[in-house]
């Protein structure tokens, strides 16, 4: 509704009766932690409006029934813990816009069907595990100005055959 500028945390956790499309207003800047957590009857797409800025931990973990691709709103700066931990009817490409500085760990780990991953602009912090477990992923494009892959960024990503790495990159962590 109109007027609605955050979902709290917790608010909607472990409603495994929602179903159907998800639909955040426009006008909410945060969607707290566990907010939509393990709500695995939520299918179809998730749509997140522009003036979302926080995405926080576990906000849409489990939530294994949306499909379509994902898209992060140009505004994002952070995606916490856990953040889409286990939404694995995702499919395509996902794109990580310029705004976004903390992915923290395992945000999209097990998003099995992401198939690829760009980052825009250089995420100044990328936790590890963070795309950990996305079976289908095949194809990475790491932006200009990254100076790292985290330990596990990678880890089972069985289906990975091309990454484009930047001039600049200066580690590789374990278990990439």
């Amino acid at each position: 509704p109109e007027g609605v500028t955050e979902i709290s945390d917790y608010a909607f956790e472990l409603c495994s009766s929602l179903d159907g499309e998800l639909t955040i207003p426009e006008g909410v800047t945060r969607i707290g932690e566990y907010a939509f957590s393990s709500c695995a009857s939520l299918t179809g797409e998730l749509k997140i409006p522009e003036s979302v800025t926080h995405i926080e931990d576990n906000a849409f973990m489990g939530c294994s029934g949306f499909t379509d691709e994902l898209r992060i709103p140009s505004n994002v700066t952070d995606i916490g813990y856990y953040a889409f931990d286990g939404c694995s009817g995702f499919t395509g490409d996902l794109v990580i816009p310029e705004n976004v500085a903390n992915i923290y760990a395992y945000a999209f780990s097990g998003c099995n069907g992401l198939s690829g991953l760009q980052f825009v602009s250089p995420a100044t912090n990328v936790g590890y595990y963070a795309f950990s477990y996305c079976s289908d992923l095949s194809n990475v494009e790491i932006a200009e100005g990254m100076t790292r892959i985290p330990q596990g960024m990678f880890y089972c990503c069985n289906n990975l055959s091309s990454i484009e790495i930047p001039a600049g990159l200066m580690h590789i962590d374990a278990y990439a």
